[in-house]
Formats: C-alpha cells, sequence, structure tokens
C-alpha cells in the first residue's frame, strides 16, 4: 500500500508538470499582477515586454484601439504602460490638457493592455472615453475622484468598472456588443445619468445609486444590487423573454415581449429592458 501511494503521489506530480509545461508552451509564463491592493495572474508570453513612457497632465482621456484591453488606473504619475510586443507601442500625445491614444501610425495591431494611470493626488477629470473594438476595459481607480463624464464603447469585449470610496459620475454611457457590463463599488458610488446597454452579455452593478438609468439587455441578464431605497425610483418595465424581480413587493412577474409597465413612484427613474434574460432589483 505504501509503495502505491508512493507511485500515485508521483504520477501527480508528473502529470502537474506536463500541464503546467504544455501551459506555458501554449499561453506562456504565469505572471503575477498586483494593483490596489489587489492581486491576479494571467499568462505572459515569451515577446510580451512592457514599456512605460509619462506624459504630461491631462484632465480627459480620449482612447481609440482596436485589439487591446484598457486598463485606467491610479498611481505615482501620468503615464501610459504597454504590455505587449516589444517594437510596438500607441501613439499618443497630450494637447490642451486631452490625452488623445490611437493604434500606431505605423499599422502595427496591438494585442497586449494598455494601462492609462494618473496620480493619486488627481481629484477631477472631465471626460474618459474608450473605444476598445476587440478588446476589454477595466476602469480600477481608488481615490477620491470627480467625473464629468464616462464613456466606454466594446465592439466584442467586457466593460468592468471597479471603484473605491471617493468616486463620483455625472454621466456614464456603457455599451458592448459582445460581452458583459459589471459595475462595483466598495462604497455607494453616485450616478446622475446613465445608459447601459450590452448585445450578448450580463449587465451588474453593485452600490451604484442611479439618479436617472436605463439598462437595456439583448441576449443577457440585468442584476441590479445596493440601489439604495427602491421606493426612491419609478421602474420602467419592457418585457422580454425572462422573469422581473423588483424589491419585496414594487413587482415580481414576468411580461409578454414587447409589453411595457410601471412599477413604483419615486423621483429616481430607471427603465430595464432584457429581450432574453432575467431582470433582478435589490435594495
Amino acid at each position: 500500500m505504501k509503495k502505491r501511494g508512493i507511485y500515485l503521489t508521483l504520477l501527480s506530480v508528473v502529470t502537474v508538470a506536463a500541464i503546467c509545461f504544455g501551459t506555458y508552451v501554449h499561453e506562456g509564463r504565469l505572471v503575477l499582477n498586483t494593483s490596489n491592493g489587489n492581486f491576479s495572474f494571467s499568462f505572459d508570453s515569451g515577446d510580451s515586454h512592457k514599456t512605460k513612457k509619462t506624459t504630461d497632465a491631462f484632465s480627459s482621456v480620449q482612447i481609440n484601439l482596436r485589439d487591446a484591453d484598457v486598463i485606467f488606473a491610479s498611481g505615482d504619475d501620468y503615464s501610459l504602460t504597454y504590455t505587449g510586443e516589444k517594437t510596438t507601442f500607441p501613439s499618443y500625445k497630450v494637447d490642451s490638457k486631452v490625452l488623445t491614444v490611437t493604434d500606431p501610425a505605423s499599422g502595427k495591431k496591438l494585442t497586449g493592455t494598455l494601462t492609462v494611470t494618473v496620480p493619486d493626488s488627481l481629484t477631477e477629470m472631465d471626460a474618459l472615453t474608450v473605444s476598445a473594438d476587440n478588446g476589454d476595459t477595466e476602469f480600477d481607480v481608488k481615490q477620491n475622484l470627480a467625473v464629468h463624464s464616462v464613456n466606454i464603447d466594446s465592439q466584442n469585449g467586457d466593460i468592468v468598472f471597479d471603484a473605491g470610496q471617493g468616486i463620483t459620475i455625472h454621466t456614464m454611457d456603457l455599451s458592448s456588443e459582445n460581452g458583459d457590463i459589471d459595475l462595483n463599488s466598495s462604497e455607494s458610488l453616485p450616478v446622475d445619468t446613465a445608459a447601459l446597454s450590452s448585445g450578448s452579455g450580463d449587465i451588474t452593478t453593485d452600490n451604484i445609486r442611479f439618479e436617472k438609468s436605463g439598462i437595456s439587455s439583448e441576449n443577457g441578464d440585468i442584476d441590479i444590487s445596493g440601489a439604495g431605497d427602491l421606493s426612491a425610483y419609478t421602474f420602467h418595465l419592457s418585457g422580454g423573454n425572462g422573469d422581473i424581480s423588483i424589491g419585496d413587493d414594487l413587482y415580481s412577474g414576468s411580461l409578454e415581449a414587447g409589453s411595457k409597465i410601471t412599477a413604483g413612484e419615486g423621483q429616481k427613474e430607471m427603465a430595464l429592458s432584457a429581450g432574453n434574460g432575467d431582470i433582478i432589483v435589490e435594495n
């Protein structure tokens, strides 16, 4: 029995080693990523290279990249960091406090990750605009920051908005044709006006307090959590092929496709529509 146990242990070790080797060959080495006290793992191919360039100060950001992921984060300075092929870096300029980033003028395709960093001391921004055709977009800022407008459009990628205490937003417009939209905040995050839409993906929010919002998903669920006192809202609901649950007693059931109903009498307004998915709103 003892020999059998040793044999099984050796077999397990060899199996794990083979899996790790195969993963390395196909995906690259495993890399530990850290940001704002959080950590995650990703695979980095041998050709991956990190290049950082500091920029002049900016209060607005306009990014248009076709195939790269975009991360907006806080740090020590104003800078751009691209992790990808060594010989590529996006075209960029800062003019009148506006940072503009596009694919390289050489025509080379960016397929890595661009991180846009603002200093922890920044307290106000005019606009954050991102167009990422085939990449994910992540907002990962934990400082006190007021942003007048956030506009993110992703054709084939997820949008992740992970905010900390002290973030406020006047207008927010997020859309993804084929990806999820995920908004989370450690504290209540007020948004005056919001439009969230996904063609084929789920929309999830937690601790986001909308004054006026329109949220729709053609093929996915909508899950609103931590929206505050639901009696402060008027909900405009559009039917599809799924169940609807608004709080404990505002509305529970389903609507025929194309039909509409209003629930609640609060001053805040939220329009919700899911073509092929459920709608859930909780305090």
